[in-house]
């Protein structure tokens, strides 16, 4: 631009969009910047790989399609290529959207499909779309889990959990003690077979052998135990090197095959929370 016909002393053009920028001055109007030339310190060998997308991208390596090369400080990325991982696809109900934010997935393998349910309704994946199979009208689903072929649907410690065969008929237990808020799966003291684990609010563990009703061979639920004191919830149960770990909102505890219930993490009665253990996974 021609001096003195400029407002500004550079400008910034990206796309359609001009930036104008000044230079700071001196008291005696002299432009007070430098120009420098510097190259970041790098490692030229590249050092590990990738074999899945979760740390970000990197140099795509044609000998195995699924891996990406990590450069630290230098330029590993694809020209004109992004690169951000497996294609999501967002899948719905034939007729729009849920009827709330799904709460619990579920693998149903006595059926080969896909649950999922709300805070009131069940749902199967069909392969396109999930069909409601069921809404649990003036309750609050808390988990859901399969055991045996059954699928069982806790729905608090207020109201007796319902349990279904084939996924779009439910039954609601009549076992004596039938609350559950949370469902677990895992072998039983001696290791020989499965049982039932459930949880109810705010400290109780019990197990079974048969969730279903009397009629169908439903087996009642052990004695509780009680993990911990009534002042804070039990928030999971899991296991850890096959003992059975019960994550309360103020603790761990191991719960044996005699009965014993051991705390593990008394730290964490100065740092209580509802979300203490309540994500859990097992890889």
């Amino acid at each position: 631009m021609p001096i003195g016909s400029h407002t500004y002393d550079q400008e910034l053009k990206i796309g359609s969009t001009t930036k104008g920028m000044r230079l700071i001055r001196d008291d005696k109007g002299a432009s007070m910047y430098k120009v420098t030339e510097e190259t970041p310190k790098f490692d030229a060998q590249i050092r590990f790989a990738m074999a899945d997308w979760k740390g970000g991208h990197g140099q795509y390596f044609a000998a195995q399609p699924d891996t990406y090369f990590d450069g630290q400080s230098i330029d590993t990325t694809v020209d004109n290529k992004i690169i951000p991982g497996p294609l999501i696809n967002q899948v719905g109900v034939a007729a729009g959207a849920l009827d709330a934010a799904p709460a619990y997935f579920c693998w149903f393998a006595a059926i080969g499909k896909l649950m999922m349910a709300t805070t009131s309704q069940v749902y199967w994946y069909d392969g396109t779309n999930f069909v409601s199979k069921t809404t649990i009208t003036g309750k609050t689903i808390t988990d859901m889990k399969e055991y045996n072929g059954i699928l069982y649907v806790a729905i608090g410690s207020s109201d007796k959990y319902y349990y279904s065969a084939d996924g779009a008929n439910y039954t609601q237990t009549d076992l004596t003690d039938g609350y559950a808020d949370k469902f677990f799966v895992s072998p039983n003291a001696a290791g020989t077979s499965n049982v039932l684990w459930k949880s109810k609010l705010p400290n109780q563990l019990s197990s079974t052998t048969d969730g279903r009703t009397v009629a169908d061979g439903g087996a009642e639920w052990s004695s509780a135990a009680y993990i911990g004191d009534t002042s804070n919830d039990i928030t999971g149960i899991f296991v850890v090197n096959d003992n059975l770990m019960i994550g309360r909102e103020d603790n761990l505890f191991h719960y044996d095959s005699d009965g014993g219930v051991h705390p593990q993490m008394d730290n964490l009665k100065h740092n209580r929370s509802t979300n203490n253990f309540k994500y859990v996974v097992d890889y």
